[in-house]
């Protein structure tokens, strides 16, 4: 197939909501507006013969570019979509001055992350996602010792990172948000233990990071 990628606009939002069901997650499709203010313009459409046939988003945290979605149409599989997304991408952040990118991918879908792989990506680490009613997590142990809960405010978006292990930008956008978000940390003594945002357009806790599982 010979592909044609372009940035996506307000009215591409019909196209992406045919392809969002392919990333086969319980994430409640996103409203022209979340698309149009928390998406775009970080979006870019994959056609083919004027056919929305994928579309890619991704967002910059300061040196890294993470790609959110990849979606391809089933038709264009195995053809080389997926690819020219990525490198699309990968060409745009480069210029926008990224020097890594990264990505979070179900390990069950060998497809895609032989696709990651040939884009010259590799696995950094293993995470999990945990899908949980709020009365189930009320009876989950906890072991929060002598560690205290606080709001984070801008000035402890250094600590957090480097702490946690979060991407000082991405703690910064999270901290400059606060109509989006609800952000909640622990801090055991002078250090910062664990850290949470909480979307209630997602709706989910990401990123969670913590210092000891007991503080989940």
């Amino acid at each position: 197939m010979s592909f044609a990628i372009r940035d996506a606009t307000v009215a591409d939002h019909g196209s992406f909501a045919r392809l969002f069901p392919e990333l086969r997650v319980a994430d409640p499709l996103p409203t022209p507006e979340q698309f149009a203010e928390r998406m775009l313009p970080k979006v870019l459409i994959l056609e083919e013969r004027g056919d929305a046939m994928g579309y890619v988003h991704w967002r910059r945290y300061g040196p890294t570019a993470h790609v959110v979605h990849v979606v391809v149409d089933p038709r264009a599989r195995g053809k080389g979509a997926g690819r020219a997304l990525l490198d699309e991408v990968r060409a745009r952040a480069s210029a926008d001055g990224c020097t890594r990118w990264s990505l979070n991918v179900k390990q069950d879908n060998a497809q895609a992350i032989r696709l990651y792989e040939r884009a010259g990506m590799a696995i950094e680490q293993e995470g999990w996602a945990l899908d949980i009613t709020w009365a189930q997590l009320a009876t989950l142990p906890s072991e929060p010792g002598d560690a205290a809960l606080f709001v984070p405010s801008p000035a402890d978006a250094a600590e957090l990172a480097a702490t946690l292990g979060v991407e000082l930008e991405r703690v910064a956008q999270l901290l400059a948000n606060p109509g989006a978000v609800v952000l909640r940390a622990l801090r055991e003594g002078d250090a910062s233990v664990a850290f949470g945002a909480f979307d209630p357009a997602f709706p989910g806790v990401h990123p969670l990071r913590v210092a000891r599982v007991g503080f989940a």
